[in-house]
């Protein structure tokens, strides 16, 4: 099976308890990457993008702080995005089902795009990157956060069929220099 499929599958069987607070650390994360997306000039018609948004938790804080804002999101999984309406009923986002790799956006449409412990799953990371940053507006901002638990990767690996790849800080800092070498 590929790595989109399996990911698919997985998120799945997930999507019902993604939610629980025993996911703390991934709330966390989360959380620390929105205290950013807060930093920034959030107006009227400001565009943001949650790419692989899961069941919608940074679009429901950004939607409490950001009431202004147009909010989008994707997700390659039909049990997330459920999950996703649910939590967001009555608020004004644009739920859609898409891939990663293929996001349905014209180019330059975001002012910010987030992304936030889903990276270490898509299976072309940089086709992932340059799809993000092919939607983000000239000055926009990409606030890209994934775990890196050091001696856990194995057993990540093992427990998340569609994982594929954690990086390091310092990866992502490559990662980061041939998205702007390769399509800048």
């Amino acid at each position: 099976m590929d790595k989109l499929k399996e990911n698919i599958s997985f998120f799945a069987k997930w999507a019902y308890c993604y939610d629980w607070p025993i996911f703390g650390s991934l709330r966390w994360l989360q959380r620390e990457t929105l205290k950013e997306i807060a930093k920034e000039k959030i107006s009227r018609g400001t565009k943001i993008l949650d790419a692989a948004c899961g069941t919608g938790y940074n679009l429901q804080w950004s939607a409490a702080h950001f009431p202004d804002a147009q909010l989008f999101g994707v997700d390659l999984s039909p049990a997330m995005l459920a999950r996703a309406k649910k939590k967001l009923r009555g608020k004004n986002v644009n739920l859609q089902l898409a891939s990663i790799h293929h996001l349905p956006f014209k180019d330059g449409q975001f002012d910010v795009v987030v992304c936030t412990s889903a990276f270490h799953h898509f299976p072309n990371q940089l086709g992932a990157l340059q799809e993000m940053k092919r939607v983000l507006k000239e000055r926009g901002v990409l606030l890209l956060a994934d775990e890196y638990y050091f001696g856990l990767k194995w057993l990540l690996k093992a427990i998340e069929p569609g994982h594929t790849k954690m990086n390091s800080k310092e990866e992502f800092q490559e990662r980061k220099a041939e998205v702007d070498n390769d399509i800048l």
